[in-house]
């Protein structure tokens, strides 16, 4: 079988020239697929492009400028998005695919977008005869398939458990802003057959993991609580102290210059500090803190 099927028309990656549209647009070319590199700054395209070898085809066009994005998408098969954070960059190229009939696919982790997928565009989708695939990232994709492997077979189940270990993760720009923005809430939790606002909690007591991870206290970022039941009552306990740990191992993972917002914000105040997120994102660096590049280099691996 051929590693890449027949297209009926190119693969727009739009926001190419971020980490995650780098390492999409690199293992599309690998492949030998037909790949338009897309986003706002043609001068960063091009770079890219030359990087990339082979010329592929740059086209940029600004999320505010509907026209430009509808005539990107036309001849294109698909899109994958990768600009983020995605409630504030990901709406004009969903809905430009829908008018320009090209299967969608992005790499969100925010639960409010993966609503706006579902909830505002699937209909219009569904008529277009449109694929709309939400968070193909790494906040989900390995636990879906996973679980799926797992749980086949085994019939009605009534909990399924998945913990990720990860060590030396630096946060690009994008993770960062999505980061401290679900911090502000808005996420949902699965509940008697209907979606409702779920607890702040994040704490999720600890893991055994096989040596050489071995027990580890466990974190759940509010962006990654899609479809948990859990009554409130096994929360309550410690849910400060969880929720002070989250904040403490989120703002590792970010510069220093936005950590107030992380630390100094507790949870019942969170719906008046708004001005202080705007703040933290705007200072947010373009690049990845030096002890996170520092961590990644070690690792063996790019910063994402």
């Amino acid at each position: 079988m051929p590693s890449t099927p027949a297209q009926g028309g190119p693969i727009a990656v739009y926001g190419a020239t971020g980490y995650t549209g780098r390492l999409v647009s690199a293992e599309l070319r690998r492949r030998g697929a037909d790949i338009v590199l897309a986003g706002r700054n043609r001068a960063k395209l091009e770079i890219l492009a030359e990087d990339l070898g082979g010329e592929p085809a740059i086209r940029a066009a600004s999320l505010d400028d509907e026209k430009a994005l509808r005539d990107l998408l036309e001849p294109c098969a698909a899109v994958i998005a990768c600009a983020g954070p995605f409630h504030r960059h990901g709406e004009p190229v969903l809905a430009a695919a829908v008018d320009a009939r090209a299967h969608y696919v992005d790499t969100t982790g925010e639960q409010p977008f993966m609503r706006t997928v579902f909830e505002e565009y699937g209909p219009r989708a569904e008529r277009a005869g449109v694929a709309l695939v939400t968070a193909m990232g790494f906040d989900y994709v390995p636990g879906d398939l996973i679980a799926e492997l797992t749980a086949d077979g085994m019939g009605p189940l009534d909990e399924l458990v998945l913990a990720y270990a990860v060590s030396d993760f630096g946060a690009t720009r994008g993770t960062a802003l999505s980061a401290l923005d679900m911090l502000a809430g808005g996420d949902v939790e699965w509940r008697d057959g209907e979606l409702v606002p779920a607890s702040q909690s994040v704490g999720r007591g600890t893991w055994d993991f096989p040596e050489p991870v071995g027990r580890q206290r466990m974190v759940q970022p509010v962006e990654d609580v899609p479809v948990e039941d859990v009554d409130d009552d096994e929360r309550d306990g410690d849910r400060d102290e969880h929720d002070d740990e989250a904040r403490a191992q989120l703002a590792e993972m970010l510069d220093e210059s936005c950590l107030f917002a992380v630390a100094e914000t507790p949870r019942e105040q969170r719906h008046r500090a708004r001005s202080r997120w705007c703040r933290a994102r705007a200072r947010v660096p373009e690049e990845p803190s030096p002890t996170a590049a520092a961590a990644a280099q070690r690792a063996g691996r790019p910063c994402r």
